[in-house]
């Protein structure tokens, strides 16, 4: 009968330390790693919508989990966008839950794209879907609803995150001075040119962001502000030209 080989304390002390410093250095390559292989997923996703608005149907199907997470590398404020615009649009009608839910398929949620929206000062060509969820604006800029239509008389309220990545979402609409142009091109239809004419920063709630003129067709692009802080929203405001 062979006895049962003891390795010497020390040693088997450093077997113990390394396995444990190995486990260690994983899960932090995993924490590393989460946060970067999720905005490749939206990113993927975001192409993707595009896609669909130039050649297809104008929809992509997030799966539930995706479309549930919650994530760390955007500016949302105090409040979730969703939450904050139901809450400071004392016209809608509709309740925060209402305007949370998404069209569902088996295995996902459903993300309508209405058009895709180009600021050539900063590089930036984005899906817009119609709604604010949080599934929506993980992927798109969002039109709020309630507000008026894009390009017809009014002030059409288009709401996005300002994401921590260079370049992403409307992380850059800092950059944008007055008398750009901004493009939108609606799945079904001909492209608009709106040119800037307004740059404001307000709190969050302020109703001037909602503001609906009646002989001017406008748009107004609201984000957080500062990046990382998020005490204020950026607006840019665009009047149609064309």
């Amino acid at each position: 009968m062979k006895k049962a080989i003891k390795l010497p304390r020390n040693k088997a002390m450093m077997i113990t330390l390394t396995v444990v410093m190995l486990a260690a250095a994983l899960l932090a390559v995993w924490f590393f790693a989460s946060p970067v292989l999720e905005q490749q997923r939206r990113a993927e996703h975001q192409a993707a919508l595009l896609e669909s608005i130039t050649t297809g149907d104008g929809t992509i199907t997030v799966n539930d989990r995706y479309a549930a997470e919650e994530v760390d590398f955007y500016d949302d404020g105090p409040q979730a966008p969703a939450v904050e615009m139901i809450a400071f649009l004392p016209e809608i009608p509709l309740t925060v839950e209402a305007a949370e839910e998404q069209p569902q398929e088996s295995g996902g949620n459903v993300i309508t794209g209405i058009g895709v929206l180009t600021i050539e000062r900063i590089d930036a060509v984005l899906p817009v879907a119609e709604g604010v969820s949080s599934a929506q604006l993980k992927v798109a800029l969002g039109h709020v609803p309630q507000t008026a239509a894009i390009g017809d008389t009014g002030n059409a309220v288009i709401a996005g995150h300002r994401s921590y990545e260079y370049g992403q979402f409307l992380n850059r609409l800092g950059e944008v001075e007055l008398n750009d142009i901004i493009l939108y091109q609606p799945k079904d239809g001909e492209e608009m040119r709106f040119i800037v004419d307004e740059i404001l920063e307000i709190v969050p709630g302020d109703q001037v962001a909602f503001e609906q003129p009646e002989d001017n067709a406008q748009i107004t692009l609201y984000t957080c502000t500062p990046i990382r802080t998020a005490t204020h929203r950026l607006l840019v405001r665009a009047s149609r030209i064309i």
